[in-house]
């Protein structure tokens, strides 16, 4: 539903990612270690896995979308897109919703699961687009290292129920 937050808990950033609204969202992180933090969330309970979400659950949101009326190729106006005031806290804002998931677009670009190997390299993708963009589709991709990090890349932790 949200951008991975930040634990107020802990707060060094190493710990177990939240999804709420008011969260910081959790940038500056790399793509294995958002895997990583991603699988902490439920540890503890056997009837419910948490991972960060893969390419085909963003592609599969992006189709409930198109299905629910929503232009995916236009999505600017739902997100924190263009914005030089720069990112904001996980879903601060009720204009940047669809279907009841917030920043889906813009704020922060978010890795998936996704992993790509080109010239040698563990690429993982990155979908969404950040507040530094003005416009891109919902289904448009970009990719980095599995260790580098950015202040416009966050990550987006789904829920499974087993």
């Amino acid at each position: 539903r949200y951008e991975a937050g930040v634990s107020t808990v802990d707060g060094d950033r190493e710990g177990v990612p939240v999804s709420k609204k008011g969260a910081t969202v959790w940038t500056n992180i790399s793509a294995s270690m958002a895997m990583y933090n991603s699988k902490l969330m439920y540890k503890d309970r056997s009837d419910i896995e948490s991972r960060i979400i893969s390419s085909y659950m963003w592609d599969t949101i992006a189709n409930w979308f198109e299905q629910s009326g929503y232009d995916i190729e236009n999505l600017s106006r739902y997100g924190n897109v263009n914005n030089p005031g720069g990112m904001k806290l996980a879903g601060s804002n009720e204009n940047w919703k669809i279907n009841n998931i917030y920043d889906i677009v813009g704020n922060v670009w978010e890795f998936t699961s996704e992993k790509l190997v080109t010239g040698g390299n563990n690429n993982y993708t990155y979908r969404g687009f950040s507040t530094q963009d003005s416009y891109l589709n919902m289904v448009d991709r970009g990719r980095d290292q599995s260790f580098a990090k950015s202040l416009y890349i966050s990550f987006r932790t789904a829920l499974l129920i087993k």
